[in-house]
């Protein structure tokens, strides 16, 4: 018999021992939850919307003297910190789904990937306020109503200044994690990438619908306007960059109507 000097190795001729393979880990779903979890966030967003309302409506009718009906200026500010208040429950909600309950890092998981190079967040920026032109320009030939219902709450200065940090600054965060973060993925997941992204675009576009009294024009120019972010966020992969084309566009929307109606103190311009 021919002895082995060194334990590890084999005499010539043995077989080498391999170790059964361990079983192949299941991949992750991406995303991690499931289209019933954002139906979940979509009904928490409107019940929200719906309590807060109803709560600030009914102490504002109670501390006014007769109980008259609040005007639009007063009904703004209350319709405003509702949403607030609804849209930062559905962001808590969105991190407990995605913290909590699958144990998952919250900002990789939604895919907020914000850009690399100092000048690409500005230029996405500037980008969103070219859209922006862009549609203004668009919509002179489109039948566009020169009566909409949002209108109604941007006659009031102070509530046009409310609209304009509201919408600037709360609405493109909260949007796009909502339509671009969490539905998005789902969609494309189940129906495909191109069906993902026009009825994500849908979506965003219906939101808005009695926002522009369901006219098809304006709720058409959103449509492609959503269809953008929803290409940018397919095509980049990254939830932060629509949020920032969204920042530019809102911000640019508000800045015209800002410089049109001088300082929002002649908003009737709005109809000219």
């Amino acid at each position: 018999m021919v002895s082995c000097p060194d334990p590890y190795l084999k005499p010539p001729g043995t077989a080498e021992s391999v170790p059964p393979a361990a079983p192949a880990a299941p991949p992750r779903r991406d995303p991690v939850w499931s289209g019933w979890d954002v139906v979940l966030l979509a009904a928490v967003a409107i019940l929200g919307i719906l309590v807060f309302s109803t709560l600030g409506i009914v102490a504002l009718v109670v501390a006014t003297p007769g109980h008259k009906p609040p005007s639009a200026g007063e009904v703004t500010p209350i319709a405003l910190m509702a949403q607030l208040l609804a849209y930062l429950v559905v962001v808590a909600v969105m991190y407990l789904m995605v913290a909590v309950r699958y144990r998952q890092r919250f900002w990789d998981a939604v895919r907020w990937r914000w850009p690399v190079e100092k000048t690409a967040a500005p230029a996405l920026v500037i980008a969103g306020a070219v859209i922006a032109l862009l549609v203004q320009w668009a919509s002179a030939w489109l039948p566009v109503p020169k009566q909409l219902p949002i209108y109604e709450f941007l006659k009031d200065t102070s509530a046009a200044y409310l609209m304009a940090a509201f919408g600037t600054l709360v609405a493109p965060f909260v949007e796009e994690m909502f339509f671009r973060g969490f539905l998005y993925p789902v969609l494309a997941r189940r129906a495909g990438v191109a069906a993902g992204v026009v009825l994500t675009s849908i979506g965003f576009a219906l939101i808005h619908a009695s926002q522009l009294g369901n006219h098809w024009a304006p709720l058409l120019v959103l449509f492609v306007v959503g269809l953008t972010f929803t290409l940018a966020r397919a095509w980049t992969g990254s939830v932060a960059v629509p949020f920032l084309l969204h920042l530019g566009y809102n911000g640019a929307l508000f800045t015209l109507l800002y410089i049109t109606t001088d300082r929002f103190r002649h908003m009737e311009r709005m109809l000219q």
